[in-house]
């Protein structure tokens, strides 16, 4: 990134789409090795879009080009009487990464979490995934009191190009 390169971080917007889509897959793969159907993630992140408080897109630009993006999804608290906001689908394109870009995206999250009352902002992260831990470190995020558990409702998606 030179220094003159003009940042924006931003709400998403629909025609933003399909490069969110593409960074969803990319995320996948380098995360977890994980290869996502295409159609399945662009409903989706479609899904957002159309249904509003499902969940939230952010996006950073670098020179007018979409180079990285997350998402937010909001979980209510009976407990604080409150709204904690998950990030998820972090991603940034290889070549922009290493430069302090997450931590500007994160903080533009967390301005506008704390101008919308949320009480904290958490996510999860594989636990191989040893650069995003320290991104997120460097980013303010510390590991938290709660170990995740998950089960399995809905049957996997098929591969790519099955029925």
């Amino acid at each position: 990134m030179s220094e003159i390169t003009p940042l924006l971080v931003r709400r998403a917007e629909a025609a933003d789409i399909p490069t969110i889509v593409r960074f969803v897959q990319e995320e996948a793969i380098e995360a977890e090795g994980r290869p996502l159907d295409p159609p399945r993630v662009d409903r989706g992140v479609r899904s957002a879009f159309e249904r509003p408080g499902l969940a939230s897109y952010w996006v950073l630009l670098a020179g007018g080009s979409i180079v990285g993006s997350a998402s937010v999804v909001g979980e209510w608290s009976d407990w604080q009487a409150g709204t904690y906001w998950w990030l998820q689908s972090v991603y940034f394109l290889p070549e922009w990464r290493g430069q302090g870009l997450a931590r500007i995206l994160l903080r533009q999250i967390e301005e506008e979490a704390r101008a919308c009352r949320v009480l904290e902002c958490r996510l999860y992260v594989h636990e191989a995934n040893g650069r995003a831990i320290r991104a997120y470190g460097k980013a303010g995020f510390a590991v938290g009191p709660y170990r995740m558990l998950s089960k399995r409702l809905a049957p996997e998606a098929p591969p790519p190009g099955a029925g």
